[in-house]
């Protein structure tokens, strides 16, 4: 039996950026470790406590530039994307993914997803290594319908969880 669950919706500033948050992943982590690795860097070839601290100072400064940095890009993006803003519609069924928009439709199958991240309220549906569909919880009118939904896209996709 093929179930289609139907879907609307729009996306805000808040549900764009949390799946954001989530896309960067580990390279979250290799940002945090960069005050580490420059303070290694400059022990191996200065060899002085005061090299190293001011590097880790420097390097320590330059993480939450880079995280503010990330969030006015993502706003900028956000805000310059027309389709964004426009009301969503869409359906999910066991042969494929169909979003609506005024701008136009995408109707792919679950196997041409490459990836699908299981986040808490959202799914990413990565049909590239940076592009994705973002699916979220508030798109159905009730928990029931986003279950379902949710169980469909992650059995019948060929793509890893």
């Amino acid at each position: 039996m093929n179930q289609i669950v139907r879907f609307h919706g729009t996306i805000s500033w808040q549900l764009f950026k949390r799946p954001q948050w989530k896309h960067l992943g580990r390279r979250l982590l290799i940002l945090l470790l960069f005050p580490l690795l420059m303070t290694g860097y400059t022990y191996w070839t200065q060899g002085t406590l005061t090299s190293m601290l001011v590097a880790l100072v420097i390097s320590s400064l330059w993480v939450p530039m880079m995280l503010v940095v990330s969030l006015f890009i993502w706003r900028r993006m956000y805000m310059k994307t027309p389709s964004l803003h426009q009301q969503l519609a869409g359906s999910v069924s066991s042969e494929k993914f169909i979003l609506e928009a005024v701008t136009g439709r995408t109707e792919m199958t679950w196997s041409q997803f490459v990836r699908i991240r299981d986040c808490k309220d959202f799914l990413l549906l990565y049909h590239g290594p940076y592009q994705f569909n973002i699916l979220a919880r508030e798109f159905f009118e009730s928990d029931a319908t986003w279950e379902t939904a949710r169980s469909v896209a992650l059995r019948d996709s060929a793509a890893p969880a």
